[in-house]
């Protein structure tokens, strides 16, 4: 017998269901194997996993693959590439909600019989919500060594449904400066790393001394 993919089901993990940055807007995919006891007629195989950004079969295409292993009941693929594959039109809040497909295939019979013998795939639609950027809900500031002029931000996400990161977008710490007067001295902006934003901190030197600092919205 072959192992063909059943149940798959599709679910859009956000911040506030992960609270994990690099979880948000990742799709998990799980799907079953009937009968895992029974040996297979092809035991070097895998599964193809594919993907429609429109819904229609015709834009299917492949974005992995996950191997078959015999006696193995259950499997998980996790789509890290969906935020940066939609379009910005997809993205608009003024357009309908893009329907994304997936389809699980076993590589086999996908070479021998394309998508003709429906028993050996198994597909689903995750329908998107509307999705935005993770925004920062509170951050604080404390001196990291006041000597040196440094001072430490540290932050919190808000645990909002739909709040997903896009590798395309940054995150900014902006410090303005006043003189005593409070008078605009100059605004500095500091671009945050992938691993700052996973820990929600950041160390700032700051530049001038005898000046009131005071940090913006990021």
């Amino acid at each position: 017998m072959l192992h063909n993919p059943r149940k798959l089901s599709a679910q859009l993990l956000d911040y506030s269901t992960t609270k994990k940055l690099e979880d948000a807007g990742v799709v998990e995919l799980k799907w079953e194997v009937d009968a895992p006891k029974y040996t297979d007629a092809i035991e070097s195989d895998q599964f193809t996993v594919m993907r429609s950004l429109t819904g229609s079969d015709d834009d299917m295409e492949s974005i992995g693959s996950v191997p078959f292993e015999s006696g193995t009941a259950s499997y998980t693929f996790r789509d890290e590439t969906l935020m940066s594959a939609l379009t910005a039109a997809q993205l608009d809040g003024n357009t309908a909600v893009p329907q994304v497909k997936y389809r699980v295939v076993r590589a086999a019979t996908l070479q021998l019989w394309g998508f003709s013998n429906t028993t050996a795939s198994a597909q689903t639609t995750c329908t998107l919500p509307m999705l935005h950027l993770l925004r920062v809900k509170d951050y604080q500031t404390a001196w990291a060594d006041q000597t040196a002029r440094t001072v430490k931000v540290t932050w919190q996400y808000a645990e909002e449904a739909g709040a997903v990161w896009d590798d395309r977008a940054k995150m900014n710490i902006v410090v303005s400066s006043t003189n005593r007067e409070g008078a605009a001295v100059d605004v500095t902006s500091h671009t945050l790393t992938t691993d700052e934003m996973t820990v929600c901190e950041k160390v700032i030197q700051l530049d001038r001394s005898c000046v009131d600092y005071r940090l913006c919205s990021m």
